[in-house]
């Protein structure tokens, strides 16, 4: 079992570590959405599940990402799209299949049905920028004895369904926590479930073409790795600690899934609250003692990220 808290890591050893794979949403396949889709390709930790665009479906994605503007990033992958719903990306190593949808509002996707198992979700579109407007994406709150009276009458258990748990807007946002990559990216909280990545100052319109979107791309998923750095961390860190209470495990997810999952919703109104150890570890979580922040003496401080 690996335990984060106790000595200085930095993000990706952190997620070499817990050695899980998280599956991530994307909302909107415009460039910015493309662009952050291809460049997760490359990210070991973060795999893309479901893509929902209304005017985009499978058949139309495969086809964009052929085009000239994604052949240096897509040239290793063989793009196969099985129907208007599923897309499949192919390379020498690795097989993905990637879930289309075409939901006008996000509130209708089911982010973490069990078909797309997703958590985590990332905000192309540039139409749902607010706290408001973006939580439509989330999970409703409902406590354990909603929960139990939901699998009474539905036969399955809410983790099994409904939104996601957090939402990372890629774009300019309005009310939200925001953060610059390279900057103050781990200044972010565990509590910030709807939060913003920083975009280029100069930024106009999307047409701007001073503004690299391979470059904002990879900001994005540093951010996103620091969420999921303390996230799973968080679950992996409860699990450790209930694993010899004999639990009960709704459905075929693992315990640290479950424990993941439940730490999460503790965020979102309506959930039961969480007590003072829970409250205890996630403010260690926030804390340095997660993320080695100081200079190795060698480069100081600009080993930060492994990925440029």
């Amino acid at each position: 079992m690996f335990y984060p808290f106790e000595e200085f890591h930095e993000v990706d050893e952190i997620l070499d570590d817990l050695d899980h794979t998280f599956r991530i949403g994307i909302n909107g396949f415009g460039s910015l959405g493309r662009a952050i889709f291809c460049s997760s390709l490359d990210w070991p930790h973060v795999y893309v599940a479901a893509i929902n665009d209304p005017f985009v479906d499978a058949k139309q994605a495969a086809d964009i990402l052929r085009g000239d503007d994604y052949r240096d990033s897509m040239g290793r992958f063989e793009i196969e799209a099985v129907s208007s719903k599923e897309l499949i990306v192919r390379d020498v190593d690795t097989s993905r299949t990637i879930t289309f949808y075409s939901e006008q509002d996000p509130a209708d996707i089911g982010w973490k049905s069990p078909k797309l198992g997703v958590l985590h979700v990332i905000e192309c579109s540039r139409k749902f920028v607010t706290f408001e407007e973006a939580s439509r994406h989330l999970h409703t709150g409902r406590t354990f004895d909603q929960e139990l009276e939901f699998k009474k009458e539905h036969g399955i258990s809410i983790w099994d369904e409904g939104g996601a748990m957090k939402v990372l807007i890629a774009s300019t946002s309005s009310g939200v926590p925001t953060f610059n990559p390279g900057v103050n990216e781990r200044d972010c909280r565990f509590q910030d479930y709807v939060l913003g990545c920083d975009t280029p100052k100069h930024l106009e319109t999307e047409g701007d073409q001073d503004w690299d979107l391979g470059k904002y791309s990879r900001q994005v998923l540093k951010l996103l790795n620091v969420v999921l750095a303390r996230d799973g961390s968080l679950g992996s860190y409860i699990h450790s600690i209930e694993s010899g209470r004999g639990l009960y495990y709704p459905g075929e997810k693992g315990p640290f899934l479950v424990h993941m999952e439940r730490i999460l919703a503790s965020n979102i109104e309506g959930s039961d609250p969480r007590d003072s150890s829970d409250d205890d570890m996630i403010e260690i979580a926030n804390g340095p003692s997660l993320f080695d922040t100081g200079p190795c003496g060698c480069c100081q401080g600009s080993r930060s990220w492994r990925r440029e």
